[in-house]
């Protein structure tokens, strides 16, 4: 597998391309959204585990810098503790969306075989992003995460709601509580979809190994009948 970085007028980006990896061919292609605070690298170190041959990973920088502390810079898709929440969350979602043609004038894309997920806010971010755009994205996940801004999304979804969704949730989780990821899948069932949703018994904030398993195996599902 190779990294490469890849730098747009929108979005900084990590693209992970996989071993023997053949320009001329479409495969299915991962986008991964981090988390509040994080960075481009956090989640593309989750692909070897992944796969390393099935598919194409993008791992996109959120726009927005702040100091971590310690010299250390973090980013966001919008800041989480502000009143400006909604309207940053819609500014980097256009900027995702440029950034989105941007990958696709330089690798092959097939919006079936898009798959848009991601930690935290990230998954946050895939819900807001993904849910109103089926045509884009063959499938939504989001681990350790919650719908943020409901108000961003129902206006906006589409009548069809058999968009493919995975979640995955610790119950031990201190950062985004359990309580809130079931209402948020409560939500989606609300508006129409039927999400895999995976709940992990002692699982924090994080990603363990189960979660991939489970994960990799919903991957799998889905794209095995987008296959050329």
């Amino acid at each position: 597998m190779e990294a490469k970085q890849f730098d747009t007028q929108g979005l900084r980006s990590l693209i992970v391309e996989p071993d023997d990896y053949d320009p001329d061919r479409e495969y299915p292609v991962i986008f991964l959204l981090h988390g509040y605070g994080s960075n481009m690298t956090d989640l593309a170190n989750l692909t070897p585990a992944i796969s390393r041959t099935k598919y194409l990973y993008v791992c996109p920088n959120a726009p927005i810098a702040f100091d971590l502390g310690m010299g250390q810079t973090g980013y966001a898709w919008a800041n989480l503790y502000g009143s400006t929440y909604d309207e940053e969350a819609m500014a980097s979602e256009e900027r995702f969306m440029d950034f989105l043609e941007e990958v696709g004038a330089n690798y092959r894309l097939r919006h079936d075989r898009l798959i848009l997920g991601g930690f935290s806010q990230g998954g946050m971010m895939t819900y807001q992003m993904g849910l109103p755009h089926p045509e884009k994205f063959a499938g939504l996940f989001a681990l350790s995460s919650t719908v943020k801004s409901p108000n961003l999304i129902r206006p906006r979804l589409p009548e069809r709601r058999d968009h493919q969704v995975f979640v995955a949730h610790g119950t031990r989780d201190m950062i985004a509580p359990i309580e809130a990821g079931r209402e948020s899948i409560d939500l989606l069932r609300e508006w129409g979809y039927a999400p895999e949703y995976h709940e992990y018994e002692g699982m924090a904030h994080e990603i363990r190994q189960e979660v991939i398993d489970d994960f990799v195996g919903w991957l799998d599902r889905l794209t095995q009948g987008k296959r050329d």
